[in-house]
């Protein structure tokens, strides 16, 4: 039997926020009564989440060649070898959350425990609605008690809208120089120089396929019509996608996401230590034109 999703409102000024126990996920967020996400109805919570609609995505995001890192083995996702889905994600898990306030704004926290390989692991989300400006900042966490090291890249994968129906609309800017290169199985290789249509330093419009990761030099910002969304953290890489699946149903993209994360790779600098603690931080500032 699936267990029924249980929701969080805050507000603030006037922002309003909805967040899910399932995955520990942002549900939605509206700046005057308009949406800034895309999402599904709070039904499609109970039933696995799969198209991964805010979830905080841990503890392994990333594509891995083959499958492999050294002795870790991850279940093949669509043939790209990616860990979003399978048995080592807790998007699809139920967190147990609460509400408080404090100095900076209003929150929800989100905590799970369990185990992982033959270790523990506890994990977190905090989600603030902030005083100061409308925005959303997030703080995540995993902690790691074992005697044998995993893969840990967090993320969290809203889809933005902005207020939007179709990405063709979105005008995004993306401050890098680099961007990562893929072989013909869409496994990272080594960061080049961002050029032609993944040069975003000064801007274009999303009309047309995006999947890629970036080295930022600063934010990510997004611009609709009436609405932007300034996306910033101290992680240096953010990976771009274009919502793929509503494009082929409807022949209009109906959001995008931008996960930053540490390790876009999941080389060795990913791997997460017995009794270490991983953290993320990103921070959703959204404006009006």
């Amino acid at each position: 039997m699936m267990t029924k999703p249980k929701f969080y409102e805050l507000g603030l000024d006037g922002v309003r926020a909805t967040f899910c126990d399932a995955g520990a996920s942002i549900y939605q967020i509206e700046l005057d009564g308009v949406p800034m996400l895309y999402t599904k109805d709070k039904d499609y919570f109970a039933k696995g989440n799969i198209e991964f609609f805010g979830q905080f995505v841990a503890p392994v995001a990333g594509r891995i060649k083959g499958g492999t890192l050294k002795s870790f083995h991850f279940p093949p996702n669509e043939g790209l070898n990616a860990n979003h889905s399978g048995g080592l994600t807790l998007c699809w898990q139920h967190f147990d959350g609460e509400t408080y306030e404090d100095d900076q704004g209003k929150h929800v926290r989100f905590t799970k425990k369990g185990e992982l390989f033959d270790g523990h692991y506890e994990a977190g989300v905090d989600y603030c609605l902030h005083k100061e400006g409308e925005a959303v900042v997030v703080h995540v966490t995993l902690s790691y008690s074992s005697d044998v090291n995993t893969p840990c890249n967090l993320t969290l994968h809203p889809y933005f809208c902005l207020g939007e129906t179709d990405m063709a609309k979105i005008f995004l800017k993306v401050n890098a120089k680099e961007r990562m290169s893929y072989d013909k199985e869409n496994i990272p290789q080594k960061f080049i120089p961002t050029e032609g249509e993944f040069n975003l330093r000064e801007g274009r419009f999303l009309d047309y396929p995006f999947d890629h990761a970036f080295h930022l030099d600063g934010a990510v910002q997004a611009q609709g019509e009436r609405y932007q969304v300034h996306i910033s953290s101290p992680a240096p890489y953010a990976q771009i996608y274009v919502d793929a699946p509503s494009k082929a149903a409807t022949g209009a993209s109906k959001g995008f996401a931008c996960e930053f994360q540490y390790h876009p790779k999941m080389d060795e600098d990913a791997i997460m230590s017995k009794n270490e603690t991983s953290t993320v931080e990103i921070t959703y500032r959204f404006e009006r034109k």
